[in-house]
C-alpha cells in the first residue's frame, strides 16, 4: 500500500534525517477588505461588512526533537514543506 492511496489530511516524508510532517491545520486568519462587488451582491446581502477573514497558510515551522519513541521531526503547512524540499533540493544540486 502507497502513502498516495491513502486519503489523510498530513502527509509525512523523511528528507535529511528528518521527518517532514504535512498538516493543512497549521494555517492563520487573516482580515482582508471585500470588494464592491461582493458587499452587493452577496447573500445574505450585508453591504456594510467592509472586511472578510479567510484563512492562509502560516509561515510557521514546528521542530520537535528526538526523542525515544519519535525521531526528529518538522510540521508545517503543505505550502511551506514544498517551499524547504526546493530549497533542499537547489543546496544539493550539482
Amino acid at each position: 500500500m502507497n502513502l498516495s492511496d491513502i486519503n489523510t489530511n498530513s502527509f509525512i516524508s523523511l528528507i535529511s534525517g528528518y521527518q517532514m510532517i504535512e498538516s493543512i491545520y497549521l494555517t492563520k486568519s487573516k482580515e482582508i477588505e471585500r470588494l464592491w462587488k461582493e458587499r452587493i451582491f452577496s447573500w445574505p446581502w450585508k453591504p456594510w461588512r467592509s472586511t472578510k477573514i479567510i484563512e492562509v497558510p502560516s509561515e510557521e515551522i514546528l521542530m520537535l526533537k528526538e526523542t525515544e519513541f519519535s525521531p526528529r521531526c518538522i510540521v508545517a503547512h503543505p505550502i511551506i514543506i514544498r517551499q524547504v524540499k526546493e530549497a533542499i533540493k537547489l543546496q544539493f544540486k550539482f
